[in-house]
């Protein structure tokens, strides 16, 4: 929490996931963020990859990166839960 005021603290960048949250706008910038807003939510959609890193397992990465462990496992056609040092994994932001 930031300074006790009832605000989830940021990780990484990231909001909260599946949480509703109330964002402020400057004065007079409504209309652009309107506009950007569909195209924002597009990139956020597109594939990132991770590069997986000594002691690294798929609950932290899935963790990480705001992804459940399930659509983790998914978009990597993963049965189990092995993986290895150096394997690129594909990360799919919903």
């Amino acid at each position: 929490m930031h300074a006790g005021d009832g605000r989830p603290p940021l990780r990484r960048g990231r909001l909260p996931r599946n949480e509703r949250f109330a964002l402020r706008l400057p004065p007079g910038t409504r209309e652009a963020f309107e506009d950007n807003w569909p195209k924002a939510v597009e990139e956020q959609k597109a594939a990132t990859t991770y590069k997986v890193r000594r002691g690294d397992n798929l609950t932290v990465i899935a963790r990480r990166h705001g992804v459940t462990l399930s659509d983790l496992r998914t978009a990597n056609d993963l049965r189990g839960d092995q993986i290895y040092q150096g394997q690129v994994l594909r990360i799919e932001s919903n």
